[in-house]
């Protein structure tokens, strides 16, 4: 929503450039002057909006481009892993912690979880022990919805050296279970990560279409002025950043 209404903004600001530079096109400097603060007011949106509009249009494709460049060489930073049965049991024990769902009573001060988002992170899950809640088998179910295994988990937290047996259904502190028995394989990602990397790529690919329109229709339809920028004296920045801009 957030982009469309981004778009939408664009696309308005643009016409009303148009329009205010079809005027203006119309007149002399000399028939503006008695206007006061207002002639200041569109010269500066004659001479600088198309050169911001060219900025945010720059930035938003360096934004995209940095975005695919992360999310294809360092997809550990967009949750590229996925749980699998057992790792889904940890995340589920730990959103019942959170919502205050469990069979017992768990202070917040024994597990402090600050938002859901927490229950995502495998290291949160581990350092609060909620991978020791993961079932021991796939025909199994190890939930804190149990009374009696929520007050387990809580004397668990306090002292470490109780043991796991009066709980077979449950992993519990097994030594050799490692990362990647709560996960997939590596080669099946996340929801999140491949509807980010969809989301990426669409509104590149978007963003290229409406470039090539712009360059379609910018060529085809010179802006014919009596107002010239002279670049002359812009640095590389102004000269680069109005690459997109109507008055080149």
């Amino acid at each position: 929503m957030a982009i469309l209404i981004f778009l939408i903004l664009m696309g308005f600001l643009n016409f009303l450039f148009s329009r205010l530079t079809f005027i203006y096109s119309n007149f002399t400097n000399s028939e503006f002057f008695n206007s006061g603060f207002f002639y200041a007011l569109l010269g500066f949106i004659i001479k600088y909006m198309s050169w911001l509009l060219s900025l945010v249009y720059i930035s938003w494709i360096c934004f995209l481009f940095v975005n695919m460049l992360i999310i294809i060489f360092w997809p550990h930073k967009w949750c590229t892993s996925k749980y699998n049965a057992y790792g889904m049991d940890a995340l589920r024990n730990c959103l019942l912690v959170k919502n205050r769902a469990t069979g017992c009573e768990i202070d917040k001060a024994l597990l402090n979880l600050r938002t859901k988002d927490s229950c995502n992170d495998y290291n949160i899950l581990k350092v609060h022990n909620f991978l020791f809640l993961a079932r021991s088998a796939p025909n199994q179910a190890c939930t804190l919805k149990d009374k009696k295994l929520c007050e387990f988990f809580v004397d668990f937290i306090k002292n470490k050296n109780t043991s796991w047996t009066t709980f077979p259904n449950c992993s519990g502190n097994t030594p050799d279970l490692k990362e990647e028995h709560f996960l997939e394989e590596p080669t099946t990602k996340s929801d999140i990560y491949l509807f980010s990397l969809s989301l990426i790529f669409f509104w590149f690919l978007t963003t290229v279409v409406l470039i090539a329109l712009f360059v379609v229709v910018r060529v085809s339809t010179p802006i014919d002025s009596s107002f010239v920028v002279n670049e002359e004296r812009f640095n590389f920045f102004f000269k680069f950043t109005r690459l997109m801009d109507v008055w080149r």
